[in-house]
């Protein structure tokens, strides 16, 4: 989707097709196979509201955008670590580089969206950390990292994160 330009406001029957046959490589069949497609249904109709989050996640106007982004770093043991960065971009309005993790999780039963958002941001911080320290190796915009929770088409930024810009 974040390739689209402009961005569609729905899926298309050949993205469900696309769904399908991955859920299918995947093992899924009969009903599983029907609750993962409608899962992913929704939470691209989550993602693809008129005026939400998501449409700026995915939208192709950025700077720089990527998705799926595999990098290599060494790690703090010197040994070569694989990332893969679910969407970064540069924000032509302010500059900063945004790094996004998306999530399908969802808040237990009764559970408040600030609690939930807490614990998820506690649970991939360290991942977003190693994230961000790659990505700054790259360029010295001001990086902010976030959480995108897909079926609620929710962005979630951790400002704890941030890192400004580097001073020549």
């Amino acid at each position: 989707l974040s390739r689209r330009t402009p961005l569609p406001g729905a899926a298309s029957s050949s993205d469900e097709e696309r769904w399908r046959s991955a859920l299918l490589a995947e093992g899924l069949w009969g009903d599983a196979l029907e609750r993962g497609l409608a899962t992913v249904g929704g939470a691209v109709k989550a993602t693809l509201a008129e005026g939400g989050d998501g449409r700026w996640v995915l939208s192709a106007e950025h700077e720089a955008p990527r998705s799926e982004w595999r990098l290599s770093r060494l790690n703090e043991e010197g040994r070569v670590a694989d990332l893969i960065v679910d969407r970064t971009f540069i924000d032509r309005d302010s500059g900063v580089r945004w790094i996004v993790d998306y999530k399908n999780s969802q808040p237990g039963p009764g559970e408040a969206w600030e609690d939930f958002t807490s614990r998820e941001a506690e649970k991939y911080r360290e991942q977003l950390e190693r994230y961000r320290d790659t990505l700054r190796a790259l360029g010295d915009q001001p990086i902010q990292c976030a959480l995108f929770f897909t079926a609620r088409g929710a962005l979630y930024t951790l400002p704890e994160l941030a890192l400004g810009s580097v001073e020549g």
